[in-house]
């Protein structure tokens, strides 16, 4: 396939609408690339570069953090075995700083593919019956495609590489039968037409894009606002898009009852006992809890919970504890600092509104 890098330009993107049929039709829209001439020169000449074993590094900035921490997401799951393939992750999120996304989840299985976009993809989410979403993203990490229906669907699309992610739910992942479930969904999940170029990094300062990514992640914890990504098309707060993507990358655009929500605490103590209550989200689909440290990995032990396994009070509401040996829905940090996501899929219009948001506990004695 012809590369070319493109500078700050309006380019034609093709956004895919999910009829109630299936059908697939895409929708044409504007998208503005937010690439400077010179940012685009840097980044066409380093992969040159990189292909060709004469690398030159690409310095990392507010300006560039998103196209190169996307980069850096495409590069790890393409060493992985996606590279222009579906990667099917049989087990749940790997625990620590060895995951190739932070903050991972721990209620789906993974699915993942880097693809060069010729553009004549198409993708097929399965009649499985349970909870199965695809999410595309570019190469400047906005997410131009959610897909959460059983269907066959085109991709159009101008990126010259597409990150395709797909999640299926792990209801309990304490169950056998769960996982045997999701991973005979996932083998339903195609991908064709993609092109035969296979992806190359280019070589961002790897040791800016880390530091920016520490401050950026440390700003979204202290500042209390929810993950907020982006189509590429609808205007977003781009300095909260680029925290997100630091703190959780790949996320996609809200939309009520059919997209995830995310929120975050602040950091907390491990070796005390906190506990939130809340009441029911309303979400469409379910609610987890996960915990992870204070650089956004996750944690080994009971780390997590969720709506499927988790018992409510008799008034409907749902108390989570935190670090509470011997306490209903306790997860835990074992004594080590944390903090935690709320996550909905499908979220509700009370969460998107912030109406319910259970991100502050409280200290238990």
């Amino acid at each position: 396939m012809n590369k070319l890098v493109l500078s700050t330009a309006i380019v034609t993107a093709l956004a895919l609408t999910a009829c109630g049929d299936n059908s697939g039709t895409a929708v044409e829209k504007e998208k503005v690339v937010p690439v400077a001439q010179e940012q685009a020169t840097a980044v066409s000449e380093a992969k040159v570069e990189a292909a060709t074993g004469t690398e030159t590094s690409v310095s990392v900035n507010y300006d560039n953090y998103n196209q190169a921490e996307t980069a850096r997401n495409f590069n790890n799951w393409a060493q992985l075995g996606g590279n222009n393939s579906m990667l099917h992750l049989k087990k749940l999120s790997p625990i620590g700083n060895k995951a190739p996304t932070i903050r991972m989840n721990l209620d789906t299985l993974y699915s993942v593919g880097v693809y060069d976009n010729d553009g004549e993809m198409t993708i097929t989410i399965p009649e499985s019956g349970l909870y199965q979403t695809i999410m595309i993203l570019d190469t400047d990490g906005y997410t131009p495609f959610f897909l959460s229906a059983p269907g066959v669907y085109p991709i159009k699309h101008k990126s010259e590489t597409l990150f395709v992610a797909v999640r299926t739910v792990v209801k309990d992942r304490h169950s056998e039968d769960s996982f045997k479930e999701a991973i005979a969904a996932q083998a339903g999940i195609k991908v064709v037409g993609n092109g035969s170029d296979e992806y190359v990094m280019p070589a961002y300062n790897q040791e800016q894009l880390h530091a920016l990514t520490a401050e950026y992640n440390k700003k979204i914890l202290e500042s209390g606002i929810a993950f907020t990504y982006g189509d590429g098309m609808t205007p977003v707060n781009e300095e909260h898009r680029t925290w997100s993507n630091a703190a959780g990358w790949g996320g996609m655009a809200l939309e009520v009852g059919v997209s995830n929500y995310y929120t975050t605490s602040e950091n907390l103590s491990g070796d005390v006992c906190h506990a939130v209550t809340f009441p029911e989200t309303g979400n469409k689909f379910f609610t987890s809890f996960t915990i992870y440290d204070r650089d956004g990995y996750l944690m080994e032990g009971n780390s997590h919970i969720n709506s499927y396994t988790w018992k409510s009070n008799d008034d409907g509401s749902t108390t989570i504890h935190f670090n509470c040996e011997g306490k209903v829905n306790n997860i835990s940090s074992n004594g080590s600092e944390f903090n935690y996501i709320v996550r909905s899929y499908g979220a509700s219009q009370a969460i998107s509104d912030e109406k319910i948001n259970p991100i502050k506990p409280q200290v238990i004695q």
